[in-house]
């Protein structure tokens, strides 16, 4: 039977009654001596209840504590996702990539109109150009026309 530094063990208290105000340990026949069979058997009830107690607390308290990281886990899980979602510089990169090669192509093509347009633009000013001219050589031509008659009249 070994005892602690303050004599208690699992089925008996460490100092108890009489012996206790003297400072020196109990023993079992002490402790029964002391008290009654009765006191002692109600003690010792009462430490079983108030241990099945701190048991029952202590195991409720680990299932919340581990209740509590299954939360904080789905929680973290959730974030993650959300994160995994968000979009990252890498996607701007690709985008400002892609825009960048879209606004080339666009340049390329609106150059490309322009010329087109441009030069037929060219084509049908050069044609109304001709067809004025062609005009104006024609009224020219009627204008001459119509003085050589005048003048052929007058002459005669």
């Amino acid at each position: 039977d070994h005892d602690d530094d303050d004599g208690a063990t699992e089925d008996r208290p460490a100092l108890v009654g009489a012996h206790a105000h003297k400072g020196r340990r109990a023993s079992r026949q002490d402790v029964q001596g002391s008290l009654a069979g009765d006191d002692l058997l109600r003690i010792e009830t009462s430490l079983r209840h108030i241990e099945e107690r701190l048991d029952a607390q202590s195991r409720l308290q680990e299932q919340k504590d581990i209740s509590q990281d299954e939360l904080l886990e789905m929680q973290f899980d959730s974030m993650r996702r959300d994160l995994q979602v968000c979009i990252k510089s890498s996607d701007f990169d690709n985008q400002r990539t892609l825009l960048h090669a879209k606004i080339q192509a666009m340049e390329i093509e609106f150059k490309d109109a322009i010329h087109s347009i441009s030069s037929l633009l060219r084509e049908e000013v050069s044609k109304d150009a001709r067809k004025l001219q062609d005009q104006l050589e024609k009224v020219s031509a009627a204008v001459l026309q119509q003085v050589r008659l005048v003048d052929e009249r007058l002459k005669e």
